[in-house]
Formats: structure tokens, sequence, C-alpha cells
């Protein structure tokens, strides 16, 4: 799921690809970013560093991760809760 959101913020997939698997809230976020331009933060290529999991319940699954633009390192949290048939992201930071 991080790896698909950075494309977003990359330019490189389109935001309604995503759809189905976010909470309207984090869909109206990620809009925001790319239409202010969020991807240039990543002129020289998004690249995902490190991811660490955790499962805090059963049903929701909690990450981190460092993404390295250019010389810079960001750092990306994200909630993942299973709302059936499907997991749902159900809210991101990206910092």
């Amino acid at each position: 799921m991080v790896r698909a959101l950075l494309e977003v913020l990359d330019g490189r997939r389109p935001l309604r690809q995503l759809a189905p698997v976010l909470v309207s809230e984090v869909l109206d976020q990620l809009e925001m970013l790319v239409s202010l331009g969020a991807r240039r933060i990543g002129h020289n290529g998004l690249r995902l560093s490190t991811v660490r999991v955790g499962l805090p319940h059963p049903s929701a699954i909690e990450g981190s991760a460092v993404i390295r633009t250019g010389h810079r390192f960001r750092a990306v949290a994200i909630r993942l809760e299973h709302a059936s048939p499907r997991w749902k992201c159900t809210a991101l930071r990206v910092g």
C-alpha cells in the first residue's frame, strides 16, 4: 500500500486506482497533496527505504516507512483496517 501511495505522489499512478481501498478522509488528503504539487517533493523519484509493520488488533495493521526523496528522508505512517470484504487505508501521515 505504501508503495502504491508513493506512486500516486510521484505521479506514476492515478489516484482513482486506489480510491476503492481508501476511506474518504485519506482520499481527500491525497487529492489535496497531489493538487498542491506534493509529488514535486520527489523530483529525483520517491524511493521506499524502510518499512515496519505492527498488528495492534487482528483487524488492524499499522505501518511506518521511511522514503527517500533525493538526498532527503521523510516519514510515512499508515493504518489499514479490515472492512469486509477488503482492507482499507483509514489513516495516512506524510512528514
